[in-house]
């Protein structure tokens, strides 16, 4: 941290705000430039840890998803209970 600069005093902000604060502050003072810096370097990463995070449930979602799909698939393939397959007792015919 820089001089004078506490971990409170650091927060995100957005690239907007930060890009903001810069122009329209061109000799904006060392101490609160680096508290800019310190403050996108944190919404950095929070948001690549949000990202990864998003990332992992959507993993789990799609395994989640595959996995019910097989069950349909296994399902659909066979017969109801009391069926009798076709096996070509009758040809061309298809339900």
């Amino acid at each position: 941290m820089p001089g004078g600069a506490t971990a409170s005093d650091v927060s995100p902000l957005s690239p907007c705000t930060v890009l903001a604060a810069l122009d329209s502050h061109p000799d904006i003072p060392t101490a609160q430039l680096h508290q800019l810096v310190h403050s996108l370097a944190l919404t950095i990463q929070t948001w690549a840890s949000q990202h990864a995070s998003q990332v992992v449930g959507l993993k789990n979602t799609i395994a989640d998803l595959e996995e019910s799909l097989g069950q349909v698939a296994k399902r659909y393939n066979a017969p109801p209970e009391g069926y009798v397959r076709n096996d070509d007792l009758i040809p061309n015919f298809e339900v």
